[in-house]
């Protein structure tokens, strides 16, 4: 856990939250190997593999997570009650008066569509629906 109202001074970048995760769980993997152990360790399963020397030369967030024990979970109450009353008003104002909705809440989007349009080719070319 990082402490309350705490400022890093260090440059962190993506590449820093893999190193945090190898470095705890995998130190070994940040290692570059060369010749057949790099062969064999690439071909055992179960491993990561080595990511590189971005990965490697990034700073990890280790050093940030001083704290002894987490934070508690703040109440989400609020935030669900908000919520709620917001969807509420959306179902209303679409039951009430569907002609006056917005047009473009009600149409998909260029990705929506060309989302559909591969799932029925795909479902057309024999693949199995619900499958990746």
């Amino acid at each position: 856990m990082i402490p309350p109202r705490s400022v890093a001074s260090s440059l962190f970048d993506h590449t820093s939250i893999i190193k945090t995760i190898l470095t705890r769980f995998a130190p070994a993997e940040l290692q570059r190997r060369s010749g057949a152990s790099e062969v064999l360790h690439w071909l055992s399963e179960g491993h990561p593999h080595y990511m590189g020397k971005r990965v490697a030369n990034a700073a990890h967030l280790g050093g940030l997570l001083s704290e002894p024990a987490p934070r508690p979970v703040p109440d989400r109450g609020d935030l669900v009650r908000w919520l709620t009353a917001r969807h509420a008003k959306r179902v209303e104002k679409l039951v009430g008066d569907p002609v006056s909705f917005r047009a473009e809440d009600r149409l998909f989007t260029d990705l929506q569509r060309s989302m559909l349009g591969a799932a029925k080719y795909l479902h057309v070319e024999g693949h199995p629906p619900g499958q990746p």
